[in-house]
C-alpha cells in the first residue's frame, strides 16, 4: 500500500497549501483527479462538494432503518463501483 510523508521547512507562522488526491485506479488517474481540483482554494472546493454532495442525496427520502444501516446507504454514494486491475469494470446497478 502507498504510502506518502512530507515534511517542509518552514518560519513561524509561515503557511503552506497543499492539494492532494488519490485514486484506486493508477497514480495517473490520481494526477487526473488532482487537475480536476483546478485552481480552487480550499473553501471553494468544500462548497462545491458540499453542493453536490447535498444534490445526490437530496432525491432521497429515507423512512426508518438504524444509524448502523446508515453507513452502508452512504458508502454506495463515495464508492459506487467495484474495480479490478486497472480499470473500472462495473457500476453496482449493472451487478
Amino acid at each position: 500500500m502507498p504510502v506518502a510523508i512530507v515534511s517542509f521547512k518552514t518560519q513561524r507562522g509561515e503557511v503552506v497549501i497543499a492539494k492532494v488526491a488519490s485514486s484506486f485506479i493508477s497514480y495517473d488517474q490520481a494526477e487526473l483527479n488532482l487537475k480536476e481540483l483546478g485552481t480552487d482554494d480550499f473553501d471553494t472546493l468544500k462548497q462545491k462538494g458540499r453542493a453536490a454532495w447535498n444534490k445526490e442525496l437530496g432525491r432521497i427520502k429515507v423512512e426508518g432503518g438504524s444509524i448502523d444501516q446508515f453507513g452502508p446507504f452512504i458508502h454506495v454514494f463515495i464508492d459506487p463501483c467495484c474495480f479490478q486491475g486497472s480499470s473500472l469494470n462495473m457500476t453496482l446497478t449493472e451487478m
